[in-house]
């Protein structure tokens, strides 16, 4: 079974009605496992994460695309549910949520060295009208920060064998296709409208289009526009005051 056939057996297997490892075939004795219950090692860890998730969520679902990168295996998912058990320290409040994030596997020959899952914890907080742990708040800047430049290397990783693109050409493509106009990017990044042109005309120019619709046909090539709706999502989150709402979010 190849890597990513074996990361799709875990996805499923993680939101279909419970993980388990009987044959200790999927995981390393030694894997690194980090959830948002927190990170640790060994196959007990993930056990009793998917545990504390169907325990919440009883009925929880979820849809992946998978991609691989050398040693890794990326899932890039969708997820739902309801809360009908206990979540995060809170009683359940029968409430439907939907969640996104990436499961990123690494692998050491045909086994799973580390597993790390970045769920949108703080939505789903929101979502349920719940109140975060204090530690989740306090660690979320961090995180996704490194959210931010996973991200970012995995599609400059990808885009390595056609050109190479700096940080803020990424942000600024990651806007435009999903939508957002120059001024509305220039806005966004307190950029002027020149700049934010100077960048799409480099970034043409890089990826040898043309015309602005060769360039989305380019990007749409690469078979990783949901690695660029990820990044896009993720630079409105660190740079909104989404905060407050889940400090107190609102029933």
């Amino acid at each position: 079974m190849d890597s990513i056939a074996k990361a799709k057996d875990f996805f499923h297997s993680f939101f279909e009605g419970g993980w388990e490892d009987p044959n200790n075939n999927i995981l390393t004795d030694t894997a690194i496992i980090e959830t948002a219950f927190g990170k640790g090692v060994g196959r007990s860890i993930t056990a009793d994460a998917n545990k504390q998730w169907l325990q919440a969520f009883p009925d929880l679902c979820g849809k992946a695309d998978f991609i691989m990168e050398g040693d890794l295996v990326i899932a890039d998912y969708r997820g739902w549910g309801t809360n009908n058990g206990s979540f995060m320290n809170n009683t359940a409040t029968d409430r439907q949520m939907s969640c996104s994030g990436m499961m990123i596997f690494e692998f050491d020959g045909d086994k799973i060295s580390s597993y790390k899952n970045t769920t949108d914890i703080l939505s789903i907080c929101t979502q349920l009208a719940i109140k975060p742990p204090e530690i989740l708040l306090s660690t979320t800047a961090a995180r996704m920060q490194r959210d931010h430049d996973v991200l970012l290397r995995h599609i400059c990783n990808f885009l390595a064998s056609k050109t190479h693109l700096s940080m803020q050409e990424t942000e600024v493509l990651s806007f435009w296709v999903n939508g957002h106009s120059e001024k509305e990017i220039g806005n966004f990044f307190t950029l002027s409208y020149p700049a934010i042109q100077m960048h799409l005309s480099n970034i043409m120019l890089k990826l040898d289009c043309n015309s602005k619709r060769s360039l989305l046909n380019a990007v749409a090539d690469t078979k990783i526009v949901h690695l660029f709706r990820d990044f896009y999502e993720l630079c409105i989150k660190k740079t909104s005051k989404f905060f407050c709402t889940h400090i107190n979010p609102q029933p």
